[in-house]
């Protein structure tokens, strides 16, 4: 996915030269290389600038030749040299570096000059009601019949669609909003994620580029929190229902008619197909994928995949009827005897 330029701004015509002399990056091929855009490195083309931290059997041999067809690519001298020796047509730009994701994260925050947009007054459907006290950034558009209640903020280049009902002190920024979507009091979505990568000098801060979209008919509980994507967006389908005090980190896609209880958390990169639902304090790993129609019951600790229709307890999480004959069991076994 490319980097949204409605929301983030990179700077013009830089070349691999200027960033690695930039992030104190080692440059091996071309410096002339002009830089048009940041993604993972599966959406690698020729210009952007990826990482790779290992090579993951998991990546598709064709992602590979299409990043390495051009891209400028920040990971060790190992890595480099190895992919080098397979596909040695390619025409790669390396910026080589001990930790890189660490060193993209450097590169990129230094590439992205400006997450705002140039000042235009925002566009309010002459149906909609804004409260007084709201905020509406710059080159936002505001649907036909929503409703923004006292206190919220609608950052820079937001979108909310038609009939939308945005709650008391909502904060949304680097969003889109489809129809007839409910964010309730005191939410926060689009706020960077908790991405970071430790080295000697302290934590470097992963950039979060990517956005949140929210699909039609969606409802989000009082005081929840999603996050935006890093590189990919983070998706939510349509009429997904989420309780109150909800965790939904970056990168995370949910399908439609998904529904979450109170105080689940899901961690970033997992992806959980249609109609799941997860009882109060689930607890879901990340770079999970939950299938179909998955029933994940109150309290489950998911440190696994789980297969469509499954219906998991427990922590760690396991098929739910196992576990509780397990639960019987072992109180049989504790149960004084007469």
């Amino acid at each position: 996915m490319a980097l949204n330029g409605q929301f983030f701004h990179m700077k013009k015509a830089i070349t691999a030269a200027q960033l690695a002399a930039a992030t104190g990056a080692e440059l091996i091929g071309s410096g002339d290389r002009i830089i048009t855009d940041i993604t993972a490195f599966n959406n690698c083309s020729a210009g952007s600038l990826c990482f790779l931290a290992n090579i993951d059997p998991k990546i598709d041999a064709g992602d590979v030749a299409s990043a390495l067809a051009g891209a400028i690519v920040v990971t060790t001298n190992d890595i480099a040299t190895q992919l080098n020796d397979q596909n040695r047509d390619a025409d790669v730009s390396w910026l080589i570096a001990d930790n890189p994701r660490a060193g993209f994260a450097v590169a990129a925050n230094w590439l992205v000059e400006s997450e705002t947009t140039p000042d235009q007054p925002p566009s309010i459907a002459p149906s909609a009601t804004i409260a007084d006290s709201a905020i509406i950034g710059s080159g936002a558009k505001i649907g036909e019949g929503t409703i923004i209640n006292a206190g919220a903020v609608i950052g820079d280049s937001v979108i909310i669609g038609a009939h939308c009902r945005i709650g008391a002190n909502a904060l949304i920024s680097h969003a889109m909003l489809a129809d007839n979507v409910t964010i309730k009091a005191g939410c926060v979505i689009g706020d960077s994620g908790f991405g970071f990568e430790m080295t000697k000098d302290g934590a470097v801060m992963v950039p979060h580029l990517g956005i949140v979209r929210i699909g039609q008919g969606s409802h989000i509980g009082s005081n929840s929190t999603i996050d935006r994507g890093s590189l990919d967006d983070t998706i939510l389908g349509e009429y997904v229902m989420i309780d109150n005090l909800v965790q939904i980190a970056h990168n995370c896609v949910l399908g439609d008619r998904v529904i979450i209880t109170s105080q689940v958390g899901i961690a970033g990169s997992t992806t959980v197909g249609s109609s799941v639902v997860m009882g109060g304090q689930v607890g879901v790993a990340d770079h999970l994928n939950i299938g179909e129609g998955a029933v994940l019951m109150a309290r489950a600790g998911i440190t696994k995949d789980v297969p469509a229709g499954a219906k998991i307890a427990g922590f760690p999480g396991e098929d739910a009827s196992k576990y509780w004959r397990d639960q019987a069991k072992l109180r049989s076994l504790l149960r004084p005897k007469k």
